[in-house]
């Protein structure tokens, strides 16, 4: 499955595996507490970002990372490795992080697939969530959206648009 939100003009996408709960118990069995996991099935949840940013009000850089996650039952710690690529959480190093955060999940209404949604939509800001069986887990990321859209006007009058009085006017 895949997600994409813009904020501004950075875009955000989760590419992601979505399984089902198919009668099973989840959080503490299926994913075990207290370890790494992929959030998602199969290959590594990947996300994406087109512009530098704030997760949880700590930096991290534009680029592609793994998505990793280490649950418990009400704090967990998300993790955004600089390696995207590898097969689930089963090669993940911590020495490759290029953020960790803790959050704090909650509890909603039952969902048997696991999703990645975009929620509080904001001029500058959005909460991702992942939602799977009766859990809840929010990261809120924040763009800089005044000087990204300053710095790509400047960039753009670089160029032969700046030679004309219709790219100024634009």
């Amino acid at each position: 499955a895949q997600i994409t939100q813009r904020v501004g003009l950075t875009d955000i996408k989760v590419s992601y595996h979505s399984p089902l709960v198919n009668g099973r118990t989840v959080w503490g069995e299926l994913v075990p507490y207290k370890q790494i996991w992929r959030a998602g099935a199969n290959e590594n949840t990947v996300i994406s970002f087109s512009s530098d940013l704030m997760i949880e009000r700590k930096a991290l850089a534009a680029g592609t990372y793994g998505l990793h996650m280490n649950p418990d039952k009400q704090e967990w710690i998300d993790v955004f490795s600089k390696n995207s690529t590898s097969w689930g959480s089963y090669f993940y190093k911590p020495e490759e992080d290029a953020l960790r955060i803790t959050v704090k999940s909650y509890e909603g209404s039952f969902q048997e697939w696991l999703s990645y949604d975009f929620t509080d939509r904001q001029s500058n800001s959005v909460v991702l969530v992942l939602a799977w069986e009766k859990m809840r887990v929010p990261v809120k990321v924040a763009v800089d959206v005044k000087n990204i859209v300053v710095a790509s006007m400047r960039n753009e009058l670089r160029s032969t648009p700046a030679f004309s009085w219709r790219g100024w006017y634009d």
